[in-house]
């Protein structure tokens, strides 16, 4: 075991507030890590066994799944959708490499990154799509604020129901 986990069961109420005070002070943190745990080096999920992937239909079409946090790798992991979560919106190039390796060997080079439709969200997704190009990666975005009619504008991953979550990856 790497590491375990804890996500803040009142983050909504808190950010919302942070956000109406006009972000004053620190922005209130959705999921803490153990002390020491080095999130930047490590992906959460990237312990399967990525061959078993292979012979999903949604892992052939859509390639390696990236997402923000473990929270939504689990959430995915329920729906038999493989994916890997960076634990924040920032790529590190150590991740970078890992996320590149993995969809090289298993997934045809391909990724589609499913982040957070806010705007610390889509400018973590702009980072990790340049990170992984510049790694010979084909990157798709899976959603974003105005893709789909702005349906899922300013959601996180974790808020769509199922229904939602198996049309949305249908899309693609």
């Amino acid at each position: 075991m790497l590491t375990w986990f804890g996500r803040d069961p009142e983050f909504e109420a808190n950010h919302q507030k942070w956000l109406q005070s006009g972000r004053a002070g620190a922005e209130p943190i959705k999921t803490r890590f153990v002390k020491g745990f080095h999130r930047g080096l490590e992906l959460f999920g990237q312990h399967r066994n990525w061959q078993t992937l292979q012979e999903r239909e949604a892992f052939n079409e859509l390639g390696l799944l990236v997402v923000e946090g473990p929270n939504d790798v689990m959430r995915l992991d329920t729906l038999l959708h493989a994916a890997v979560g960076r634990c924040g919106n920032q790529i590190t190039a150590a991740q970078a490499d890992k996320i590149a390796t993995i969809a090289g060997q298993f997934a045809n080079r391909r990724v589609t990154l499913l982040h957070d439709t806010d705007a610390e969200g889509e400018a973590g997704a702009k980072q990790i799509r340049w990170e992984l190009a510049q790694r010979g990666r084909q990157v798709q975005l899976g959603w974003s604020r105005t893709m789909f009619e702005g349906s899922y504008a300013d959601r996180q991953l974790e808020s769509l129901t199922d229904e939602e979550l198996n049309e949305l990856i249908d899309e693609r």
